[in-house]
């Protein structure tokens, strides 16, 4: 079965664990450039881990990419939230990139390649991509169709509280977050945005 066929009565624990979790471990591995995707969570659990990549010397650089949040004082840039937040947790500004204006997941990473292809005399061959581990695979689906095959990419996942692979299913939230991130593969495979590719039930 193609996933754009794929229905919700075809979606069992099995499926979603493979599906999500499986091919997306992260090795220490030195690279040209890190792209962070955004969230309303970023600073909790995704930017922490770029600080961290930087401190060890395996990323240099970073592109912090995403849309607009709105939190109690106002509308902001998550870009600039998760920038603030690197540089007082002591990674240069000299070092970061921006990308704004995105809605949605596929506009994330496509505002952060051509950011990546407007640099000048660079010519990255390998790039970290940082999100959330249940969002990792979606996101590797789309740089695989976006980015040139000159380009390595080395995923580095990072577990949040209530979506791994060991505990999505005990909670409404993680289960409905899981089953969200399906319905956004299905859906970016209908849309053309991700190769369609063949599943196993």
């Amino acid at each position: 079965m193609n996933i754009s066929d794929l229905q919700y009565k075809d979606i069992s624990r099995d499926l979603i664990n493979s599906m999500l979790f499986e091919n997306i471990e992260y090795s220490d591995t030195n690279s040209d450039m890190g792209i962070v995707m955004g969230s309303y969570s970023a600073v909790k659990y995704r930017v922490p881990r770029a600080v961290a990549l930087y401190n060890k010397g395996l990323v240099k650089n970073f592109i912090f990419s995403g849309g607009k949040m709105l939190i109690d004082s106002g509308i902001y840039e998550e870009a600039d939230i998760m920038k603030d937040f690197a540089i007082e947790s002591g990674l240069p500004s000299s070092n970061i990139y921006t990308a704004y204006n995105s809605h949605s997941t596929f506009e994330s990473l496509k505002n952060a390649f051509d950011l990546l292809k407007s640099i000048e005399y660079f010519t990255p061959k390998n790039i970290t991509l940082i999100t959330t581990s249940f969002h990792m695979k979606r996101c590797l689906l789309l740089v695989d169709k976006m980015f040139s095959k000159d380009i390595n990419i080395i995923p580095c996942p990072v577990n949040d509280s209530f979506t791994t692979k060991e505990n999505w299913y005990k909670t409404p939230a993680g289960y409905e977050r899981a089953i969200g991130e399906i319905f956004g593969i299905i859906d970016y495979a209908n849309k053309g945005y991700i190769n369609n590719f063949n599943i196993t039930l």
